[in-house]
């Protein structure tokens, strides 16, 4: 059920991208849905009705009128409050919702065909995606660069998992086009999961002209079905999944043809943005009375200080590889550009 639901919406989000070259470099994109359904026997194929999408906020309540398992009439609740907020670099995504006085009865109306009709699933997301082409400049044999993110939030205890479910998904998109996760957290039904984690993209690649696309969508979704017995009449059933405003940029990661680490002096976005990178490390050798300093990228500098807490000061004249003496008080010494 899921995969069919999601890879259909994120068909629809990249149309809208190939629709408008002029959006192809940099756009924003913030969509909520709240979704309610039938399934049809055999087999639990699904067929679907969208009930809000689009904007970039979603509070309402929606009231569903049949019968329960012991033929009683009933009214089942739906309460959705969910966000979607997006910028270069920074993306959030929320969906909370409670099923209160849950019924399920195969005699009811099937939702989908009639506005008098009960769903029998609900399945919610609120999605949040940035594009930017980022102009990268760094050391020799830039390949491609990935992103370092930063992911923090919260996946609320889902009761009758598996039939009630949440999780938050990250996505990027292919370098032939179309999307693919690559991570997904899942909810559980004994407690909540809190997530606070760096997380690197897939590698997007950088063309001749020192150019890479990039592209992440961070989705929130929360679902549950109650077909057949999966979960029981007139119970409150709430869930949240939180991660609005948590997932930013840290830092541009550098790479050559071979996955090693590429220093990165600059990555300006076609959005204006810049977008902090990847520092050259510095080598240090010890020979005989003295030590060798190199480092990769000549953009940066080398400073000196005599404690680590500095003040350092630029050390004049220093180019790779530099030879320092070793004699008098000690010396720390650190890149800047």
């Amino acid at each position: 059920m899921k995969t069919k639901l999601h890879s259909l919406f994120i068909g629809l989000l990249l149309a809208g991208f190939s629709t408008a070259p002029a959006q192809a470099q940099q756009s924003l994109s913030t969509v909520i849905q709240a979704d309610g359904g039938n399934y049809y026997a055999p087999g639990h194929s699904i067929s679907t009705k969208i009930l809000a999408t689009g904007g970039s906020s979603l509070s309402n309540t929606y009231a569903f009128t049949g019968l329960d398992r012991n033929g009683a009439t009933g009214t089942m609740s739906y309460i959705v409050n969910a966000k979607a907020v997006a910028s270069y670099g920074s993306i959030g995504a929320s969906f909370s919702a409670t099923l209160s006085n849950t019924i399920y009865n195969a005699n009811n109306v099937q939702w989908v065909t009639n506005s008098s009709g009960v769903p029998d699933y609900f399945d919610g997301q609120a999605d949040a995606s940035f594009t930017d082409t980022l102009t990268v400049q760094g050391g020799a044999g830039l390949s491609s660069i990935k992103l370092l993110l930063h992911l923090k939030g919260t996946l609320s205890a889902v009761p009758y998992y598996p039939y009630g479910y949440g999780y938050v998904a990250l996505w990027y998109q292919l370098s032939g086009g179309g999307t693919t996760t690559f991570l997904q957290i899942q909810a559980n039904a004994q407690s909540a999961t809190s997530v606070d984690q760096m997380v690197t993209t897939p590698a997007f690649s950088v063309g001749a002209q020192g150019t890479a696309k990039v592209y992440v969508l961070l989705q929130a979704v929360a679902a549950w079905e109650l077909f057949g017995q999966n979960i029981p009449d007139h119970q409150i059933v709430p869930e949240s999944v939180n991660f609005a405003d948590t997932l930013g940029v840290v830092q541009v990661q550098g790479f050559d043809a071979s996955s090693n680490p590429v220093a990165l002096t600059s990555a300006m976005g076609s959005s204006g943005t810049s977008y902090a990178v990847t520092p050259p490390s510095l080598i240090i050798q010890s020979s005989g009375q003295t030590v060798i300093l190199s480092w990769s990228t000549p953009a940066f500098s080398l400073q000196s200080a005599p404690a680590v807490t500095g003040t350092y000061t630029n050390v004049p004249n220093a180019t790779s590889p530099y030879t320092n003496t070793i004699s008098g008080p000690q010396q720390f010494f650190r890149l800047i550009q």
